[in-house]
């Protein structure tokens, strides 16, 4: 039985369905035998006709457009089939951050220091393309992604981390995207963010710092309920992590309490300060295979030592984050804020 189509693709399975659009696994067909997977993402057709919905839909697409970086997924088309609005990505051939660390949890083996340090990493220079990015004529865009959590991105099978979902970013490109509207995944908000106050580059550094905390020491940051979190973040200093994980390095210290500072005029100033992570000395687990590795990553470990390998563009990328994703809830974390099953 063959696989029905939707203008020039083949949709092969659906991925995901989400509350403004649905994905799928597509295929594009060619001459002698020539193929290539992508993702189409398709929004409602009951939506197309909503001026804001279609509005937030096609300027994603042209935002994933104006950027170009390995850590980001591609976007081939923008476009319509009989109505229905729809944007061609790449596919990206892995799991959401979360997953991964779940499965860790499930397994008994936490991601070693290397390989957490090696994903924020690559996600920093991610972040950094997007922040310092630039329209045709030179003028700054400001893309803040507002919603940097461990949903939102992803780890090929040869480690490349790739930052997904950027359907809530904010940018001077997009006159109608209201600032002082709270968006995002309140557990990964900064104070300002929570507060609605006018946002920049240093939200995404705090929600990065979060993760990062998280893979780090094997616990939830902000694990209340919504209300609870916000009031933490708003009012409450960061716990060390030192004090929860004893012998923790303290130059990972140093700079995951950097990205963290409540003060924004005191925290990190841009993605690309998290090079500093390449001066941490941290222990590799010896003897132990890595969660990466374990999901089929043969190289993150040695990705991790050595810094972003710049010209390794990875598998084909371009799974979206949270809204979109079905099959697994990715938590990584019990109700008590510690490893588990959610």
């Amino acid at each position: 039985m063959s696989n029905p189509t939707f203008g020039r693709y083949e949709l092969v399975r659906r991925l995901a369905v989400g509350g403004m659009a649905e994905l799928f696994l597509a295929r594009m067909r060619g001459e002698a035998g020539f193929f290539h997977d992508v993702v189409v993402k398709r929004l409602f057709r009951n939506l197309t006709e909503h001026d804001g919905p279609r509005r937030m839909f096609q300027d994603e697409a042209k935002l994933l457009a104006a950027l170009s970086h390995p850590t980001i997924p591609q976007v081939y088309e923008l476009g319509q089939v009989d109505g229905s609005w729809y944007m061609a990505m790449e596919y990206i051939d892995g799991y959401d951050l979360s997953a991964l660390w779940q499965q860790g949890a499930r397994l008994g083996r936490p991601m070693p220091l290397g390989v957490a340090i090696g994903v924020v990493m690559q996600i920093c220079e991610g972040l950094h393309h997007a922040h310092e990015r630039r329209d045709r004529i030179g003028q700054p865009l400001r893309i803040v992604h507002r919603d940097v959590n461990p949903q939102n991105m992803m780890v090929t099978r040869d480690g490349v981390a790739k930052l997904v979902d950027f359907g809530i970013a904010r940018t001077t490109a997009r006159r109608d995207t209201d600032a002082n509207v709270v968006k995002g995944t309140y557990a990964y908000m900064a104070p300002e963010q929570v507060k609605a106050m006018p946002l920049d580059k240093r939200v995404d550094v705090f929600a990065l710092g979060v993760v990062l905390y998280e893979l780090t020491t094997g616990v939830r940051l902000f694990a209340g309920s919504d209300v609870q979190n916000m009031t933490r973040i708003v009012e409450e200093d960061v716990l060390p992590p030192s004090v929860r994980v004893p012998g923790y390095p303290q130059g990972l210290e140093t700079v995951v309490l950097s990205m963290l500072r409540r003060n924004r005029a005191q925290r990190m100033h841009g993605a690309a300060r998290c090079c500093a992570l390449r001066g941490v000395d941290f222990p590799l687990r010896a003897g132990k295979r890595s969660v990466a590795r374990d999901r089929g990553s043969a190289t993150a470990e040695a990705r991790c030592r050595g810094g972003v390998d710049r010209a390794h563009v990875g598998s084909n990328g371009g799974t979206p984050g949270r809204r979109y994703r079905s099959r697994e809830r990715a938590a990584g974390f019990n109700s008590t804020g510690a490893a588990g099953d959610p």
